[in-house]
């Protein structure tokens, strides 16, 4: 990463857009699915579960990010399926998750005390503005981070 000609950013930006693009495809698979098994979701049950997504994504992407600089681990391909992260990096994920769980459940809570689903969705639509925002300060950051934890990063990526 540090002899690429590229910026930690982009690594990090390209790695991020990878994991949205796979998470684009199995949104629109359980789409399809729920509409073959159920009918079709309603207007604003899609409207409210795309805001809850495009807030939670660039949450999880920001923690992913920064996990990757201050807790790295090398991927091991040979043992791909056996790996173990670390206690510490296990903790903070569970703990970003049930905060995105946390915040879209008040949501959704907030929107049936008043019965409407459309309070849930612009809810979510403010919160998503905030978390871009700090996603893209923590990815605008990346390249001194990185720089700052040179040598941490450097020794687990060496490491056999």
């Amino acid at each position: 990463f540090y002899a690429s000609p590229v910026s930690f950013r982009e690594i990090v930006l390209a790695k991020n857009f990878a994991h949205a693009s796979i998470l684009a495809i199995e949104v629109l698979v359980a789409w399809i699915a729920v509409g073959f098994l159920y009918g079709r979701p309603t207007l604003d049950v899609t409207a409210a579960s795309l805001a809850g997504l495009l807030f939670a994504a660039p949450v999880n992407f920001a923690a992913g990010n920064l996990l990757s600089i201050y807790a790295p681990k090398k991927l091991d391909y040979s043992s791909f399926g056996r790996q173990r992260a670390s206690q510490t990096t296990v903790l903070i994920s569970l703990g970003v998750q049930l905060f995105v769980v946390g915040v879209g459940a008040l949501a959704f809570w907030v929107a049936r005390m008043y019965g409407n689903l459309w309070i849930a969705t612009l809810i979510l639509l403010v919160l998503a503005g905030v978390s871009l925002s700090v996603y893209r300060m923590i990815l605008n950051r990346m390249d001194s981070l990185a720089q700052g934890r040179r040598e941490t990063l450097v020794a687990e990526l060496c490491r056999a």
